[in-house]
Formats: structure tokens, C-alpha cells, sequence
């Protein structure tokens, strides 16, 4: 599915919406009140983009992890506003990997969510371009938003 350009709004303005550590298991209950509290906030900001910065999950605690993924993210996806994410520590810490996630993530339309290069270490290494206010034929990148994974309990020799 070909994507709209992310683009400033009219009047210069371009919304980003940061949810990060939400740590959602399989507790129903939990799950309802976080995402109960991300559709207000949604309501109330109408961002242009939606950023997951880690953790949306705590999948030690999740007996069905990508199930649980889908159904939090999809609170964003079903309003229609474009979307992305990296991975934190818990994510996919146990039963599920963060490729079974990104598939997750790339299953829903509004994800702008990338793999990434194979070249470059992890999954979901990606830059999205903002171009200028549509309407004004101004399709120069005016910000460049990387994401990038961060390895999570990945051991470095130094």
C-alpha cells in the first residue's frame, strides 16, 4: 500500500505524539485503561504522527505478544493518523521476535514502520521524510525523522 507523504500542516505546523512504556501484558483490564487513555489523548492533540518509543508491550507477561501488539497500536491505526515505532527492551523479550512484530506493525495501514537496511544491526532502522505544507507545491524535505533500533540487551565488546 502506497503511503501519503508525511507534510506540514498549512500554517507551518507538523504534530508529533510520543506514547512510550506502556508495558501492555495480557491483562485485560490494564490493556483497557491504557488504550482507554491513549484515545483520549488522541482526541484531544490530533497529531500528525503518532511515535511508540519502546515497550509498548511487556511480553514476559504476555501469553499471546503480537495479538497483544496489534490490538494496542491499533487504537493509532483506526483513526487514520500515520504512525511509527521502535522497539524497546520488553518488546520482544520472550514469546515473539521483533521481525514477528515488525510483520505486525506493517500488516496495519497507518505504520509508516520500516525493517530497516539488512546491512545495519537490528530491526526497524528507518528515516521518514516531512515534506512542506501540501497545496503550496513545496515537496522539498524540510525534517528527517530517524529511528533506530537500539539493541536492547545486545552485549558490545567495548
Amino acid at each position: 500500500m502506497h503511503k501519503q507523504p508525511l507534510r506540514y500542516r498549512a500554517d507551518g505546523t507538523f504534530t508529533i505524539l510520543q506514547f512510550t512504556d506502556l508495558h501492555v501484558t495480557s491483562n485485560r483490564e490494564h490493556a483497557e485503561v491504557i488504550c482507554g487513555v491513549m484515545e483520549s489523548i488522541l482526541e484531544a492533540e490530533r497529531p500528525d504522527l503518532v511515535v511508540f518509543t519502546g515497550d509498548v508491550l511487556y511480553s514476559p507477561s504476555c501469553e499471546r505478544p503480537a495479538e497483544v501488539y496489534r490490538e494496542t497500536v491499533a487504537v493509532v491505526d483506526r483513526t487514520g493518523t500515520a504512525w511509527c515505532a521502535v522497539f524497546g527492551n520488553h518488546d520482544a523479550e520472550e514469546r515473539t521476535t521483533r521481525a514477528e512484530l515488525m510483520d505486525v506493525r506493517r500488516s496495519l495501514p497507518h505504520c509508516y514502520s520500516e525493517p530497516g537496511p539488512e546491512h545495519l544491526f537490528g530491526v526497524g532502522n528507518y528515516v521518514l521524510p516531512v515534506l512542506g505544507a501540501d497545496g503550496n507545491g513545496d515537496d522539498r524535505v524540510r525534517t528527517a525523522l530517524y529511528f533506530l533500533d537500539s539493541g536492547d540487551y545486545i552485549r558490545t565488546p567495548y
